[in-house]
């Protein structure tokens, strides 16, 4: 075996754990990376992030390019978390030949970031020579101000595409524990929610406040060997606090605070840490929604959580927040709560005494309801029946982001 394809093995490892908070690089991909080993796994999480961005091919490339293909893959798989089906899905092939394409985009990264920091490194060493060290701590210096500089341009980017986004924050904390639970085979260090308030809006982007949350949790849990880190919010009006508590922690606990400084830049966005009685807190404040915002609730009723947090992913930095039911049982009471201006729903329904065209002609006779428009979103490929039964649109699965917002549009203006 070569050096470059024990590189390229021990990154296909790493990225299957990328959103572990307990999982420790291996040195060599400290080394790869150029990330100081006392920067610790954010630092290596970051650079191979931005390393998959750097991958994406100008706009002239073609859609069914491979590199384009590459791109788009590992983007939606260890930038934005999303499952082999959920990104199958969203690339519109199938989870088999996501497989074979996945295995392929790894090895297009692994090239990319190892010709980057082979520069003068002798064929077949596994570590720069010592006279390299000083040139390597160099480009360890440069590539925290380059990363500085992309964050940057990353949220300025973000808010150029959404200057009003908004961020329900207790769909999002419970997101990013669904996926770090997801990615941990096995861990000491146990995730745990607790938010009252089922409704709390912050004027944040989601992916900004989603990615500050992951790094909170990687964090506090380096300083643990196990225990519980609890993940809670609540109005503190101007402004939405998310505490994360994580207990016991070791005396020394200490916690680097720099990225989640950058992405909450904002004088309104703040980050503090603190230790006390065996524990330590990582407390983030955003401000709170405007009450005048145009924001619009999709209540979604679907048991496949995949397809919900794909749903999720297409709009993100739009006006439209997404409420999921799994349970039909819960509707009524989940309308009166959430007073959703669209509801979303699949026709093949997992309870076996509900069926799903008479719960939308329920839908459409019920008074708390009636007036809400109903989009069906279903395998099942019967449009006319859907329309005849009071949908306001149909879209067939697999759906697409630019369907599946242009439907909530749709949907939107026929109530209006």
């Amino acid at each position: 075996m070569t050096a470059f394809e024990g590189f390229e093995r021990m990154l296909r490892d790493s990225l299957t754990h990328l959103y572990d908070p307990l999982y420790e690089p291996p040195d060599q991909l400290y080394q790869v990376t150029g990330c100081p080993p006392e920067q610790g796994p954010a630092c290596v999480h970051s650079a191979v992030i931005r390393a998959i961005r750097d991958l994406e091919p100008p706009s002239t490339v073609p859609t069914a390019a491979p590199a384009r293909r590459f791109y788009q893959l590992l983007l939606s798989r260890y930038v934005q978390g999303l499952t082999q089906d959920a990104a199958a899905q969203r690339l519109g092939i199938s989870p088999r030949h996501l497989r074979g394409l996945q295995w392929k985009a790894v090895r297009a990264l692994a090239r990319s970031l190892w010709q980057h920091s082979r520069i003068g490194v002798p064929e077949g060493s596994t570590a720069p020579p010592r006279g390299m060290q000083h040139e390597a701590a160099g480009r360890a210096n440069g590539d925290l101000e380059g990363w500085t500089s992309q964050i940057r341009q990353e949220l300025e980017s973000l808010h150029r595409a959404a200057p009003t986004a908004a961020t329900d924050v207790a769909d999002t904390i419970r997101g990013v524990v669904q996926l770090l639970d997801s990615r941990a085979e096995r861990r000491a260090v146990a995730l745990k929610v607790d938010i009252a308030q089922r409704v709390l809006l912050a004027a944040i982007h989601p992916s900004v406040l989603r990615q500050a949350l992951l790094v909170a949790i990687t964090e506090l849990a380096q300083s643990m060997k196990d225990g519980t880190i609890t993940i809670s919010a609540e109005l503190r009006a101007p402004k939405v606090a998310i505490i994360a508590t994580a207990y016991p922690v070791s005396t020394a606990a200490e916690v680097d605070l720099s990225f989640m400084q950058m992405v909450l830049a904002s004088e309104d966005q703040t980050v503090a840490f603190t230790t006390g009685s065996g524990g330590a807190t990582i407390s983030i404040e955003v401000p709170i929604l405007p009450e005048d915002s145009d924001i619009v609730t999709v209540l979604v009723v679907e048991d496949n959580e995949d397809l919900v947090s794909l749903y999720r992913s297409y709009v993100e930095g739009t006006r439209y927040r997404i409420v999921h039911l799994s349970q039909v049982a819960q509707l009524l009471p989940t309308v009166e709560i959430h007073e959703p201006d669209v509801i979303v729903l699949d026709i093949m329904l997992p309870e076996p005494e509900t069926d799903g065209w008479e719960l939308l002609v329920g839908l459409h006779d019920h008074a708390a309801t009636k007036s809400v428009p109903v989009v069906v979103c279903s395998v099942v490929r019967e449009e006319r029946l859907a329309l005849d039964l009071g949908a306001a649109v149909y879209v067939p699965k697999p759906v697409r982001r630019t369907q599946f917002v242009a439907a909530l549009d749709e949907a939107i203006s026929q109530a209006a």
